[in-house]
C-alpha cells in the first residue's frame, strides 16, 4: 500500500443543481440564480431516488455566510474509495444510479437541472496520484441521461499540512460525453476567478 494513503485525498459524487444564469447584481459582482423552473425542492429529489444527500439546499436557503442561495442542488453517492481509482468512485456511482435512469430523466423533464459527476483530489507532490479512466458504466450512464462529468484537481505547492490559498493551484476539467466536449481551465486558487 502506498505510503501517503493518509495524504492524497480523492472523493467523487453525483449532484443535481438548478440550470442558472448569470446576473450583474447591485453591487456590479456577478451572481448564478436558477433559470425559470430550475428552482427545486431537495426533499423530493430524496424521495424519488431514495437516497440521502450528503448536501443540498434549496434555492433562497441561507449558505454559510448568511447570503441566500441562488439555486437548488442535491449531492449524493459520495464515493471516497478506492482512494486512488476515481474511475472506480465514478463506476460505483453509475452503478447505484443505474436504475434511477427513468427517475432523472423524468426529473430533467419537469424541471430546468443539471446533473454532475464530480471528482475531487488533493495531490501532494512527488507522491502517487488518483487514476481517472472512465469506463463503460460511466459513460452509457452519463450518455443515456445528460450527465457532466467535473474533475477538480488541487495540489499543494509544499508540504504544509493543508490548504493555503496561496500554495495551492488547481485544474479543472469538464467532459460532456452527448455534447464530446472537454474543456479544461488552470487557476491558482486566490489569485484568478474562473
Amino acid at each position: 500500500m502506498p505510503s501517503n494513503m493518509n495524504q492524497v485525498q480523492c472523493y467523487s459524487y453525483f449532484s443535481i443543481a438548478s440550470q442558472t444564469q448569470t446576473i450583474r447584481t447591485g453591487e456590479g459582482r456577478l451572481a448564478h440564480v436558477a433559470v425559470e423552473n430550475g428552482n427545486f425542492d431537495p426533499a423530493v429529489i430524496t424521495d424519488l431516488l431514495g437516497l440521502h444527500p450528503h448536501r443540498a439546499w434549496q434555492q433562497g436557503d441561507r449558505n454559510a455566510f448568511n447570503k441566500p442561495y441562488g439555486f437548488s442542488c442535491w449531492s449524493g453517492c459520495m464515493q471516497k474509495k478506492p482512494v486512488f481509482d476515481a474511475g472506480r468512485q465514478c463506476q460505483r456511482i453509475a452503478l447505484q444510479l443505474h436504475d434511477k435512469i427513468p427517475v432523472l430523466n423524468a426529473l430533467r423533464q419537469q424541471y430546468a437541472v443539471q446533473f454532475w459527476i464530480s471528482v475531487v483530489s488533493v495531490l501532494h507532490p512527488e507522491e502517487s496520484t488518483p487514476a481517472l479512466s472512465l469506463g463503460h458504466e460511466v459513460i452509457a450512464f452519463c450518455y443515456l441521461t445528460g450527465t457532466r462529468g467535473q474533475m477538480a484537481l488541487n495540489w499543494l505547492a509544499g508540504r504544509l499540512g493543508g490548504f493555503h490559498p496561496r500554495h495551492t493551484q488547481g485544474l479543472s476539467t469538464v467532459w460532456d460525453v452527448g455534447s464530446g466536449l472537454v474543456r479544461a481551465k488552470c487557476c491558482r486558487w486566490g489569485c484568478q476567478q474562473w
